[in-house]
């Protein structure tokens, strides 16, 4: 009886280590929806790719506004509301 309390003490000391050892140290951001599938340095020009698709862009209608990415090359002024075509990713180059 005795070495099952002790047993039990001991398991209930090393619990938090045990259920920590397989916590994600790491953001993985947008890329997180191919898992494991696909390669390391894939998943790093995705991250790149899609942070800077999903910025606001500076708007070349207007020196205030602001434009979002509706679709590949598909652009929408803010301010203005103009729907204008560019490049797929990023209105400017970077």
């Amino acid at each position: 009886m005795q070495i099952r309390i002790a047993v039990t003490k001991l398991y209930k000391q090393l619990k938090p280590s045990i259920t920590n050892m397989a916590a994600k140290k790491k953001k993985i951001k947008a890329a997180g929806k191919f898992g494991s599938r696909i390669g390391r340095k894939v998943r790093v020009n995705f991250n790149k790719v899609e942070s800077l698709q999903r910025k606001k862009q500076q708007s070349p209608f207007h020196p205030t506004g602001r434009a979002v990415r509706l679709s590949a090359g598909i652009w929408k002024c803010k301010k203005t509301g103009k729907i204008f075509a560019g490049p797929a990713y990023s209105l400017r180059e970077e």
